[in-house]
């Protein structure tokens, strides 16, 4: 029998970069990369994919689950939030973080790339409040309610310039939980709930322009609904007419199929794999649980989620469910499950009043660049240089300073072989674009040295 060997040139390629190192013990020296050359550049692979992150928000802080650890990190305020603030919300548009919280007077935004490092926007206005954000393909949505009278929406392409608006939506009393599936935009929301009778009934906002909003009914069974986001369609958790959870779905944002979960007391949030639906809320018993269903029809369940905290936001992150909520104390917990049936937990997120929907999502982590060796060569490029960082993609390119290699192997999600391409004399940036345009640079990172004369 004939056996393949073609993953001894990969386990090669990995035991000689893991035992070539340098002086402080680092596999990203010159001779690990002539070891990496030495395996062939033919070596087989494999391709590597995006990293998927998870980030909570809560209180002057954002917290980060590798899939392992969470690691919180801080988020810088101003003279506007002295007291801090609560961010409640968080929105990714594919390079862009955006956390928007309240202070106790206008609502504010924090912007970052990796969520990591963050930078204090300020107010978005100084109105009443805003209680909901998305990316919505060409911008940033938040929306809210002017005086609880009216809903209203802004809009910013990259949450640093100033937000465009009110749009004032006078058919609805508010909007929240914004959600965009590549062409609408659905706000679900509330009309008549400041002006008598005060009976406020469940409303649809829903826009494709991202300026003019059509209201209609929620539809029914729903009295009122919470919409989330489904790839390029829609799935929404609320309540029907006595109290009773209901779940739906949507391929456009008005066409619903929906009705009523069996075993569940109230529903919070949900979550998509691709290939089911996880529920989570709590059962008739008021334990908190989570539901599964293959077709948002048949559901199983209730799954017991760790007690400890009460569980309202859930996100996938690829391979995991990860659900979120705060404890008695408001510290924020976690639980994770690779099925939606089976929960590990609780684990503390490290943040403080975590506990919305809309502060929870799942995000590819951008790449980092740590560290370039050897970070010197002759202005005609030869050589071979090792790129160490985090989070490299199959397909990633290399640029230092203007000039792009041509010669690029990602071998690992943390190391890239790469050959200098020919350049002026100089220190130069090194530069490293993932296939999604996410970017790492490391300024002055490596000096083209001109031959000693």
């Amino acid at each position: 029998m004939k056996r393949d060997l073609s993953w001894m040139g990969v386990l090669t390629t990995v035991i000689l970069l893991a035992s070539a190192t340098d002086a402080n013990g680092d596999p990203d020296s010159t001779s690990a990369v002539a070891s990496a050359e030495a395996a062939g550049e033919d070596a087989q692979v494999p391709a590597i994919g995006p990293t998927w992150l998870v980030l909570a928000v809560g209180y002057d802080s954002a917290s980060i689950w590798d899939g392992v650890t969470w690691t919180s990190h801080s988020i810088p305020r101003d003279a506007w939030s002295e007291s801090g603030v609560v961010y409640t919300q968080v929105a990714w548009s594919g390079s862009l973080l955006v956390a928007m919280g309240a202070t106790g007077g206008p609502p504010v935004t924090s912007t970052s790339r990796d969520g990591v490092t963050w930078e204090y926007r300020g107010p978005i206005w100084m109105g009443e409040s805003l209680t909901g954000l998305t990316w919505a393909g060409t911008s940033f949505v938040a929306v809210g309610s002017f005086d609880g009278y009216n809903a209203i929406s802004f809009t910013s392409v990259d949450a640093t310039s100033p937000w465009t608006g009110p749009v004032i939506v006078y058919e609805a009393s508010y909007f929240d939980g914004p959600a965009w599936n590549g062409s609408t935009l659905v706000a679900s929301g509330g009309k008549g709930c400041m002006s008598p009778p005060f009976d406020c009934q469940g409303i649809l906002g829903t826009s494709t322009d991202l300026l003019h909003w059509t209201v209609v009914p929620v539809p029914q069974p729903f009295t009122s609904m919470e919409v989330m986001p489904n790839g390029t369609s829609f799935m929404a958790v609320g309540t029907d007419s006595t109290s009773r959870c209901v779940f739906g779905t949507s391929p456009d944002g008005q066409n619903w199929s929906a009705a009523p979960l069996p075993f569940a007391k109230a529903c919070f949030a949900a979550a998509s794999d691709g290939s089911q639906f996880v529920v989570i809320g709590t059962s008739s018993s008021d334990a908190r649980s989570a539901f599964v269903s293959q077709d948002g029809v048949a559901w199983m369940g209730p799954f017991a989620l760790p007690p400890g905290a009460d569980y309202r936001a859930i996100t996938w992150n690829g391979s995991r469910y990860v659900a979120v909520g705060s404890s008695a104390s408001g510290d924020a917990m976690s639980a994770t499950s690779p099925d939606g049936e089976t929960w590990i937990g609780p684990v503390s997120v490290g943040l403080r009043y975590a506990q919305t929907r809309g502060g929870l999502i799942s995000f590819v982590a951008p790449p980092r660049i740590d560290r370039v060796s050897p970070d010197a060569a002759p202005p005609n490029g030869k050589g071979s240089v090792l790129i160490r960082g985090n989070y490299f993609q199959t397909g990633a390119t290399v640029t230092f300073g203007e000039a792009r290699s041509t010669r690029v192997r990602v071998t690992s999600a943390a190391t890239i072989t790469v050959t200098p391409p020919a350049n002026d004399p100089g220190p130069v940036d090194v530069t490293v674009v993932n296939p999604d345009g996410q970017t790492a640079t490391l300024p002055g990172a490596f000096v083209y040295r001109a031959p000693r004369r």
